[in-house]
C-alpha cells in the first residue's frame, strides 16, 4: 500500500513539474514574441511614417 501510494505521489509530482516546466516555457516564448513583434512596430513606425 505505502509502495503504491509512494509511486502516485511522484507521479502526481512529476506530471505537476512537468506541466510547470511546459507553462514557463509557454509563457516565455509568448513574451518574447510579442516583445519582439512590439520592437518590429515601433522600428517599421520610425522608419516609415504613416501617410494619413
Amino acid at each position: 500500500m505505502d509502495a503504491s501510494l509512494f509511486s502516485w505521489s511522484g507521479l502526481i509530482i512529476t506530471v505537476l513539474v512537468v506541466v510547470a516546466i511546459f507553462a514557463i516555457i509557454f509563457f516565455a516564448v509568448r513574451g518574447i514574441v510579442r516583445f519582439v513583434q512590439r520592437r518590429r512596430q515601433l522600428r517599421a513606425e520610425a522608419l516609415a511614417p504613416r501617410q494619413l
